[in-house]
């Protein structure tokens, strides 16, 4: 007998949690300024959702981090959430970054790397409750 291949719903899926990291310095004179570029306001798309094809979105599940001051990464990303799951994994990357977006699942994007802040990645890590 061979095994259907069929697919699961999103939701019923035993994934991995995962987080999307975007980047920025100097880009944004404040946090409202990058609130405005990053979410959906008056019923309509703001520009970051619509460069990275944002599907399914849950703005509860993405993070504005900007400082006055550049900083580390490491520094930066410090007081994220769930940090002390993934954040070893950016340890020792370089940079000094004054802004992150952080794009938690449930939220799917189409484009990511289309995104005019630089896009670090999607870091997959173990959730422990």
């Amino acid at each position: 007998m061979v095994a259907e291949n069929r697919l699961i719903p999103r939701k019923k899926r035993n994934i991995m949690p995962a987080v999307n990291i975007f980047l920025a310095h100097r880009r944004f004179a404040s946090t409202d300024e990058l609130r405005q570029f990053t979410l959906s306001a008056n019923g309509t798309a703001a520009k970051f959702l619509q460069e990275v094809g944002l599907e399914e979105a849950d703005p509860t599940k993405i993070k504005l981090i900007h400082k006055a001051e550049g900083e580390t990464l490491f520094r930066l990303l410090a007081d994220a959430p769930d940090f002390d799951r993934w954040g070893n994994k950016v340890r020792y990357l370089a940079g000094v970054y004054d802004t992150a977006v952080l794009v938690y699942e449930p939220n799917l994007m189409k484009t990511p790397e289309a995104s005019s802040l630089y896009y670090l990645g999607r870091l997959v890590y173990k959730y422990i409750s």
